[in-house]
């Protein structure tokens, strides 16, 4: 009798540590390691991906550890139209025509800086900006930008703000649309920061608000401010830049990239517009 229950005993042991062995092999994800279970949810994951989005898509997300959702800056919804040159004498800027990069660079900068630049602040930030050499001084036109720097200094000193958080390139950054994918990267990382972007097609100098997925490919909202009130948009698979009809539709431009400007916020983190 005494033999029979050892026996038993040590089967009951035995059985019970096969159990535990079991348990810690199957732990709920099946006869898998957990190194082997977390491969076949990351293949799950990218599988699922790219149901959604194209390869490349993929990738930047992976890059930038960004979800996809769509990333929008709506603090300078409104603003000045270039081509209207009584409004820019009106608001006592000069009244001519090639502001494209500086009021581009004034909306890009007040987007990083969190705030809405109106008319007459515009006007302040151009004096203070000229009086401290960083624009209009001849050498690119009354409005030509002589440093990106100097731009985001006059921004902050007329607004009374903190911009020693905001970072900016000192010239334009030479690109064609063949680098397409290291121009994407570097502006959807500026706006994941809370900073924006400036794009320059064919001489012409844009301000990028935001970014969403359509059809899985990045699209950048752009606000040209030499037609403010025009969708237009940037399709990052080709860089191609387009506006809608009134159909909305697709009406492609003649224009190639030829430069951009990331300008990034060096703390806080663009809110998501769900």
């Amino acid at each position: 009798m005494g033999e029979a229950a050892e026996t038993a005993k040590n089967i009951k042991k035995e059985a019970s540590e096969l159990i535990q062995k079991i348990d810690n092999l199957i732990d709920k994800k099946g006869f898998i390691t957990d190194k082997e279970a977390e491969k076949i949810e990351a293949a799950k994951k990218i599988s699922e991906l790219k149901k959604k989005y194209s390869d490349e898509t993929i990738k930047l997300l992976d890059k930038l550890g960004w979800d996809g959702k769509p990333i929008e800056n709506t603090n300078n919804t409104q603003v000045l139209n270039q081509m209207d040159l009584n409004a820019l004498k009106k608001a006592g800027l000069p009244d001519s025509k090639g502001a494209c990069v500086f009021f581009s660079t004034v909306y890009g900068a007040a987007d990083a800086l969190g705030i809405t630049i109106s008319p007459q602040d515009m006007s302040a930030i151009y004096n203070k900006a000229k009086e401290n050499n960083a624009v209009g001084s001849g050498k690119w036109g009354i409005y030509g930008v002589d440093s990106y720097p100097g731009i985001i200094k006059a921004v902050a000193e007329v607004k009374g703000a903190d911009a020693r958080n905001i970072s900016i390139p000192d010239t334009q950054i030479k690109t064609t649309s063949a680098s397409g994918k290291e121009v994407t990267k570097d502006i959807i990382s500026a706006l994941q920061s809370g900073g924006s972007a400036q794009v320059r097609y064919s001489g012409h100098s844009m301000c990028v608000t935001g970014s969403y997925i359509e059809n899985g490919t990045v699209i950048l909202n752009i606000k040209d401010t030499a037609s403010p009130n025009r969708k237009t948009y940037v399709d990052t698979s080709t860089m191609s830049l387009y506006t809608l009809n009134k159909e909305n539709e697709r009406v492609p431009s003649d224009r190639v990239l030829t430069h951009y400007l990331p300008i990034i916020k060096n703390s806080n983190v663009a809110v998501n517009k769900n």
